[in-house]
């Protein structure tokens, strides 16, 4: 496989990324999954995440173009508060010391080359630089590719969350955690 850059998006990269979560969007829906059919995440919402400084992006140097992307928080995620579970490091959004990883997606041309799990990869290794000792993800129960992917990277499954977005079809996440320190 080609070298791999991995780096925050910038805002002339928001056109590829809406195209990269569009290509996520489709693989959902090709399994059956109601995630993300509503029109999330929304320019709004990655524009914000570029601003942030949180939406990273692989950019492989045979493809030269964005190819996969994912938001990673340092800043806690409030629906991580009350899990149906347990979580397995003990820390809330109001002081926490776990990374967050949301709308992971991978373009259709950039399937399954590995570059889900270096997102993955560059979260734990953001967390460990903050001190953080966890990476925190949820997904949606039918989500069969991520299921697969997350233990295969040392996630566990811990409970179940909520999301608070009342327009979501289903509401409820899988969710998992990796202790990186």
């Amino acid at each position: 496989m080609a070298a791999v850059e991995v780096r925050r998006a910038e805002p002339s990269d928001l056109e590829r990324v809406m195209e990269v979560l569009g290509d996520g969007r489709a693989a959902l829906g090709e399994l059956g999954i109601d995630q993300w059919q509503q029109g999330y995440p929304s320019e709004d919402v990655v524009l914000r995440d570029i601003a942030a400084g949180n939406c990273w992006v692989a950019v492989p140097d045979d493809e030269g173009a964005v190819m996969a992307t994912a938001c990673i928080t340092l800043d806690g995620e409030p629906i991580y508060d009350v899990i149906e579970g347990a979580w397995q490091t003990d820390s809330t959004s109001a002081d926490p010391s776990y990374a967050t990883v949301h709308r992971v997606a991978v373009s259709s041309q950039g399937a399954r080359r590995g570059l889900a799990r270096l997102l993955f990869g560059h979260a734990e290794k953001l967390a460990l630089d903050a001190s953080y000792r966890s990476v925190r993800v949820d997904t949606h129960a039918g989500n069969v590719r991520m299921r697969t992917l997350l233990p295969s990277l040392g996630y566990s499954q811990c409970g179940v969350v909520m999301l608070a977005d009342p327009k979501e079809p289903t509401r409820e996440r899988t969710a998992y955690e990796k202790v990186v320190a």
